[in-house]
């Protein structure tokens, strides 16, 4: 992953992943890398709404923003919506920094405990306190993401990066 290398990804979101081919067991890649950064405490606000954590807002965050913004991909792959929502980006973004979570509509009390616990973890509004990417990968029941092996490129860091993808 970036992180082992010290880079953040900063705008995560369904649109920047791709299946590394068409096979069932094909890798998951990030992409998009226009907005990352290497590790040092950042204050410009950049992202795209939705997938804004709460720091990012208060400009100053760190690679906890790439576990915020895989945690709302999560959520809205489990229930349909994005966990945070208004009618304007301002509106987002005061939603964000409530940071209010609402786990009793459809379709979260369908959902299992151990699911909502990994959102929760996830969406902690305290970066110190949210999962780290490791952490989530090595969750029991999050087989499905250590088989995706998701792994992440940065023409920076592996001069073999193929972006004919």
């Amino acid at each position: 992953m970036c992180h082992k290398h010290g880079v953040m990804h900063r705008d995560l979101k369904p649109e920047n992943f791709l299946f590394a081919n068409k096979k069932e067991t094909a890798v998951l890649k990030a992409i998009d890398f226009g907005l990352s950064v290497f590790f040092t405490p950042v204050s410009e606000i950049v992202g795209s709404p939705y997938y804004m954590a709460p720091e990012v807002l208060k400009r100053n965050y760190g690679q906890e923003v790439d576990v915020w913004s895989a945690g709302v991909i999560l959520y809205i792959l489990l229930c349909g919506v994005p966990p945070f929502w208004a009618e304007t980006e301002q509106g987002v973004a005061q939603a964000i920094i409530r940071s209010v979570i609402d786990f009793k509509r459809d379709p979260w009390p369908r959902v299992s405990d151990n699911a909502k616990d990994l959102v929760r973890g996830m969406l902690n509004p305290d970066p110190r306190r949210r999962l780290t990417a490791q952490q989530v990968l090595i969750i029991p029941g999050c087989r499905i993401l250590r088989r995706l092996q998701m792994s992440i490129w940065v023409r920076q860091l592996r001069p073999d990066f193929n972006s004919s993808l």
